[in-house]
């Protein structure tokens, strides 16, 4: 039986830059009948010079070159052109998948026996897949790519060609014509086609012409099975103003995404407010309002509304919001991410009714407003901590859509008061993910006095009473003693020590505060009576704190806690023998000196350059047991500013380095960045963590650790440039040409900051798999007991070994017997412990998150965040291939040498810091 002949068309308008890769990828197909036509669009770069070199090689290769109307106006071109059996349309910027393709899908009949056969792509920069067999349930929020799809040539003798009145998805409107057409038979098949680059044109546009007409197609030509299916969105529509009630109805009803249905309930329930219900639910079957039970308050309504939902997503709104009318069409398309998703949220802005006074949550001025400019998605618990660090970017429900079923198995019940949403979304989070949208979904209209208390409660910018109440309220949200119900409880201890170093905290604050503690309930009462009062360690101490701003003026450091070293042996600090007379100063500005990666940084560059340079470094309290020795080091607190200026005015720096965490330090950085502002002292600025910069006239040049925070972090109207930490690899290096270590490990302080309560999962699932697996645990922190009780509720105690805090000097030794070095972190701005492990020659696996995949600049042992069987699979296949291990040990070892040596490092300082004392 003849081959069939395939037509592979693509369409082309100046696609030099990628061309070459789609040509080659057709051409080194290993199924011989096939045919490739290019339709250009009269080229003005060297697109047909390109297309002529392989045409002049490859006799199956035919073109035309002439002006068109845009890319499905040459799609139907090649359809005309072509002369195969099949056809198919390839971007000029994608490429099939690998050179089989077309022989795995025509070499066999079953497939051939069909219409149209079609499988999935893969998006060429973020590496993930588009997938799975479509219904019209899917197809009413996804299309299914052209990329992914061979149409037999009768098709379109049957339905036509595209629709060239829709710019960008005119494929979409054929994907509707074809896919329950009793006359076309169409199969799934599971095999990746293509890879799509996502960054393309039309992959980044809104076509607003099939928008407006998508779901009038649908009625066209899918009208039975539209009945069959249930809404996807129950909107829960309460009323809390019945003056902007009409409006909020029209907004709705203009929605381009038709298929919900509206849950009416009225607390308001005046004569007024229920004729207005009445009059829309008569003009629209998707209206229905739940009557009755008006007096039992908005939170039983809302409940019972959830109750009689029938949409896969709610929308729970007030006439106050005024949606854009894509709302639903922005939003919805995300949900193929599939259940796992607890929320989606869209940005908004707030207004009076005479001006807007802010863009959430992208004006947030605050350092983590940065993340919210773009998309993203987030495993619950890091949300959690997001939506609290920015300061509640939520505002209100009627930007957020939540996952009916998700919520459904919480069983939670909606609560009377201010903070029903926080708690009502937090709970959701813990067992969800979030998926943020930056588009700007719609306004919150209120009179002004309203709007602004709504912004304050937004930025949590109220009164220190006021916050013990919010506190008190979220509290018992968190699980007792989670690692989220620690950082909330975190989160408060900065409020209060804020307010302390302000001399803001009254008796009435105590009392409000035991209050809380006393009507809690007994659970949470014991824990806070413990962590607050009987516990002497880290986040205890704000209260006794606040007790001794009522009884004594002490001048200590607000925190009144002197900072723990991890290490029992200073580090003497190697100082050079002979310096230049009359060097310039240097003045290094850190808010923990410690044993940390940024602490080694300032220790690198003070050994490197202090011949050169005369280097002090400043922090706000002195260690009790310092991890270094020999360096002289300046204790300036939170209320001494006046003393700053007197040490400026002594040590007169040149130059001053600041090594900025942001976060609860805000206030302290920001003493010496008005300092050097107000003695003209420039200043290069480290970003050593995931925070966004100090904005000051005094910065000369922002430093970011990696390309990550860069990106994600960076001041939109500053510059900056990258300089990774450098190691000193002198002892981080191995003579071992063995990878035969059954021994995985991480060295990491076990604490919030990186990892989490579930960092340690990965460990006990492959101790679970390999029964012979040695787990080395180095460090200690807030999550030590918590992995040993872990460890020992699996029952695989004989294959771990924590270790605790460990001396400098003993890393390398634990480092060597490893054979894998694992990452579950669930943040990474660039940690000095995996260019140490890469030195070590060790393969490095973990979760795909932060600057993990730049530091080892290879994503192939990285998997989703939070994946611990994903990973575990991983790297049990990893301790079975010796060979691959002792490839990726060469690789990590070159990588470290070339882009984080301690030399490399000091030498980007030394030439930044000449250059900047020059000018």
């Amino acid at each position: 039986m003849p081959l069939l002949q395939v037509s592979i068309i693509i369409p082309t308008y100046n696609a030099a830059e990628h061309l070459e890769e789609a040509i080659k990828s057709v051409v080194e197909q290993t199924y011989e009948n096939k045919e490739l036509v290019i339709i250009d669009g009269q080229s003005t770069d060297n697109t047909l010079e390109i297309v002529k070199k392989y045409a002049s090689d490859y006799t199956f290769i035919r073109w035309i070159s002439e002006p068109d109307k845009g890319i499905y106006d040459a799609m139907n071109k090649g359809i005309d052109f072509a002369t195969g059996d099949w056809v198919y349309f390839l971007g000029s910027d994608d490429t099939l998948k690998d050179n089989r393709v077309l022989e795995d899908v025509f070499s066999d009949a079953t497939h051939t026996n069909n219409d149209i056969i079609y499988g999935g792509i893969q998006y060429k920069y973020k590496r993930t897949l588009y997938d799975g067999i479509f219904t019209v349930d899917r197809l009413r929020l996804h299309n299914i790519s052209h990329q992914a799809i061979f149409f037999h040539k009768q098709v379109f003798a049957l339905l036509g060609t595209f629709n060239s009145k829709y710019p960008l998805l005119a494929d979409y409107e054929f994907n509707i014509k074809w896919i329950k057409n009793p006359k076309i038979r169409n199969q799934y098949i599971s095999r990746i086609i293509a890879v799509f680059d996502e960054t393309g044109a039309s992959s980044n546009q809104a076509d607003k012409d099939f928008l407006k007409d998508k779901y009038s197609l649908f009625e066209r030509y899918l009208p039975e099975e539209l009945t069959l299916l249930r809404p996807e969105v129950s909107i829960l529509l309460i009323n809390t103003n019945t003056e902007l009630l009409p409006h909020l109805f029209k907004n709705i009803f203009k929605q381009s995404y038709p298929f919900f249905e509206i849950l009416c309930v009225d607390p308001i329930n005046t004569s007024n407010s229920q004729a207005i219900f009445q009059q829309y639910a008569s003009q629209d079957t998707r209206v229905t309002l739940l009557s009755g039970d008006e007096e039992k308050g908005q939170a039983f309504l809302l409940n019972k509304a959830i109750t009689a939902s029938k949409g896969k997503w709610l929308w729970i709104v007030t006439p106050e919001f005024h949606p854009v009318t894509t709302f639903l069409e922005e939003l919805l398309p995300h949900t193929e991410q599939g259940d796992t998703i607890g929320l989606l949220m869209g940005s908004y802005q707030v207004q009076h009714y005479s001006a807007r006074i802010g863009q959430f949550p992208a004006s947030y001025k605050t350092e983590e407003a940065g993340r919210w400019t773009n998309n993203f998605s987030l495993s619950g618990e890091e949300a959690v901590k997001q939506l609290f660090l920015t300061y509640n970017p939520i505002l209100n429900s009627g930007v957020v859509l939540i996952n009916a079923s998700v919520l459904k198995t919480l069983t939670i019940q909606i609560q009377k008061g201010d903070y029903w949403d926080w708690k009502l979304y937090i709970s959701i989070l813990q067992k969800s993910q979030l998926v943020y949208i930056a588009s700007n979904l719609g306004y919150f209209l209120y009179p002004k006095k309203i709007a602004d208390k709504k912004v304050r409660i937004a930025k949590l910018e109220i009164d220190l009473a006021e916050y013990i109440s919010f506190f008190f309220q979220l509290l018992e949200v968190f699980p007792v003693q989670s690692s989220l119900m620690k950082f909330f409880i975190k989160l408060f201890t900065t409020r209060w020590n804020n307010e302390q170093n302000q001399s803001k905290i009254r008796v009435g604050h105590i009392k409000l505060l035991f209050n809380g503690i006393r009507h809690s309930s007994k659970n949470y009462r014991k824990f806070l009576y413990r962590q607050l009062i009987f516990n002497k360690k880290e986040f205890a101490t704000f209260f006794k704190v606040g007790i001794q701003s009522l009884t004594s003026s002490s001048k200590d450091h607000p925190s009144n806690k002197l900072q723990k070293s991890a290490e029992k042996i200073p580090y003497i600090v190697k100082m050079p023998q002979q310096v230049q007379k009359h060097r310039p100063r240097v003045l290094h500005v850190i808010a923990n000196f410690s044993v940390g990666g940024s602490s080694r940084l300032v220790l690198d560059i003070i050994e490197t350059l202090e011949d050169i340079y005369e280097q002090e470094v400043v922090v706000p309290v002195l260690p009790d047991s310092t991890g270094y020795t020999g360096q002289v080091i300046m204790s300036l607190g939170l209320h001494q500013s006046s003393e700053i200026d007197t040490y400026f005015k002594e040590f007169r720096p040149d130059l001053i380095h600041v090594h900025y965490w942001g976060k609860g330090d805000y206030k302290w950085y920001e003493l010496f960045f008005k300092a050097a502002e107000k003695f003209a002292i420039p200043v290069i600025e480290n970003i050593n963590v995931p925070v966004q910069p100090y904005f000051s006239t005094a910065v000369k040049e922002y430093v970011y650790v990696s390309q990550f925070v860069q990106e994600n972090y960076s001041i939109p109207t500053t510059e900056g440039i990258v300089i990774h930490p450098g190691s000193d690899f002198s002892l981080f290096t191995t003579d071992k040409s063995s990878v035969d270590n059954n021994c995985i490990g991480m060295v990491y302080r076990l604490d919030s900051d990186k990892l989490n309560e579930n960092s340690i999962d990965v460990f006990i699932k492959v101790a679970q798999k390999k029964p012979d697996v040695t787990c080395l645990i180095v460090g200690g922190g807030e999550f030590y007991n918590l992995y040993r009780s872990k460890v020992a509720n699996a029952k695989v105690e004989k294959n771990f070994e924590f270790t605790g805090y460990v001396n400098y000097d003993q890393l390398p030794g634990l480092y060597e017997r490893m054979g894998i070095f694992v990452a579950p972190v669930w943040d990474e701005s660039f940690g000095q412990v995996s260019p140490f492990a890469m030195h070590m020659g060790l393969p490095i696996a973990g979760y795909k998150v932060g600057a993990l995949a730049e530091i080892i600049g290879d994503e192939s042992l990285l998997v989703s965040s939070g994946d611990s069987n994903q990973l575990a699979d991983l790297i049990v296949n990893l301790l079975d291939n010796k060979e691959s291990r002792l490839t990726i040990a060469k690789y990590n070892k070159d990588r470290a040498q070339k882009y984080f040596s301690v030399e490399a490092m000091v030498n980007s300082y030394a030439n930044l810091y000449k250059k900047k004392l020059e000018r």
